[in-house]
């Protein structure tokens, strides 16, 4: 190996990976047990080297969609996995039967620590709806217009806790007013100072005290959407997918994390065969997605996108949409966006609420990461990136 690698262009890291992985994956135990519960077995194998060559021809110039079907089709052909009938099953304290996990990351509060979704996304008091040892930090949210695309109908979404009572239905999100483990309503004790001059949206202030209520559903303040540092603090509905337990640990979560599941491996055949034009095929896939979620089977794959839901028709928009539904918060986002040529695109929704000086970059170049200035700098011949 090269002691000190210039920097590669993406297709030949690319070929490197994938020329490596084929070597290596027929090698893999087959066993779908506890042997290779949380290891990489050989149909992670070729889940893996089907999302390389799903996202091929970003990274080589050429796309790949034959080989993505093969690759699924090793996985789904096995039988040794299916969907859940319940959606959440995958996202519960104890999860680690799933039929759908292909590869899982076995977490524990005590034992194998790092899930840490709980703390890094729900309001500071949140803490009182699960007696949680530690205060979440009141970070990650969604996008207003990603929650609404959600079918009131799709169990994935979930409903909203309302003045009378919390939420009756567990959802991806968690929206609304906010209850205590015991009963009554979450406060939120922080006071924000009204700025009604305040563009684009004034921020009108809250009372000390209000109760709170994540993504001020049915109020008269529609700031969902707010980002950044100075956001409104209740903003944006929260990660509510996992199963968050009573008097647990927000920053050492036990469930088991998908690295891969059965529902990533359907949706990533019927996009290869969409772009292959066979979309009657590719429907049928997306239909037993959709039909466990408890909405409509889809006619047609094109649509308006989830984050432009009263834009125009764009061709495999429903489709896109879709896999964003059913895998929201797991990790695939990023790719997703770049592969169906969004990623620059979908920033320009976010409402700039930052500091003075700061700013939001759209430009292509972000697509890659800057490379670290600690790997520059004991690397003389690595280049950095262009636009950083």
């Amino acid at each position: 190996a090269e002691s000190a690698p210039a920097t590669k262009p993406r297709s030949e890291v690319y070929n490197f990976v994938v020329t490596d992985l084929e070597a290596a994956v027929p090698k893999l135990s087959k066993a779908v047990d506890g042997t290779t519960y949380g290891r990489m077995n050989y149909y992670a194998g070729k889940t893996l080297l089907a999302k390389l060559y799903l996202n091929a021809q970003v990274y080589s110039g050429t796309a790949q969609w034959d080989k993505v079907i093969a690759a699924c089709d090793e996985v789904i052909n096995s039988g040794k996995y299916s969907l859940e009938n319940n959606f959440f099953a995958n996202f519960n304290v104890n999860n680690s039967g799933s039929k759908e996990f292909i590869f899982a990351i076995p977490y524990d509060q005590v034992f194998f620590q790092g899930f840490q979704y709980g703390i890094k996304s729900l309001h500071y008091g949140n803490q009182d709806t699960y007696n949680f040892t530690a205060q979440p930090w009141n970070g990650f949210c969604s996008l207003e217009e990603f929650y609404n695309s959600f079918d009131d109908a799709d169990i994935r979404k979930g409903d909203a806790g309302t003045l009378t009572g919390p939420a009756t239905k567990r959802g991806t999100f968690l929206a609304g007013y906010q209850w205590k483990a015991g009963g009554g309503l979450v406060m939120d004790d922080g006071y924000e100072v009204p700025q009604p001059n305040r563009q684009p949206v004034p921020l009108l202030g809250d009372p000390d005290g209000a109760p709170l209520n994540l993504g001020n559903i049915g109020s008269t303040q529609p700031q969902i959407n707010e980002l950044g540092p100075q956001a409104y603090r209740q903003a944006g509905v929260r990660i509510g997918k996992w199963e968050y337990a009573l008097g647990s640990q927000p920053q050492n979560m036990s469930n088991d994390y998908a690295v891969f599941r059965y529902a990533d491996v359907l949706l990533m055949k019927a996009e290869a065969l969409f772009r292959k034009g066979n979309e009657d095929q590719a429907l049928i896939l997306v239909n037993q997605i959709r039909a466990r979620a408890g909405v409509p089977a889809l006619t047609s794959l094109d649509g308006p996108l989830s984050y432009d839901m009263t834009g125009p028709v764009v061709p495999g928009g429903e489709l896109f949409n879709e896999i964003g539904r059913e895998m929201a918060f797991e990790n695939h986002k990023r790719t997703n966006l770049i592969r169906w040529g969004f990623f620059t695109d979908v920033q320009k929704w976010v409402l700039p609420f930052y500091n003075p000086g700061d700013r939001i970059e759209t430009g292509a170049f972000t697509k890659l990461f800057p490379i670290h200035k600690d790997k520059i700098s004991a690397n003389s011949n690595l280049t950095q990136n262009p636009g950083y």
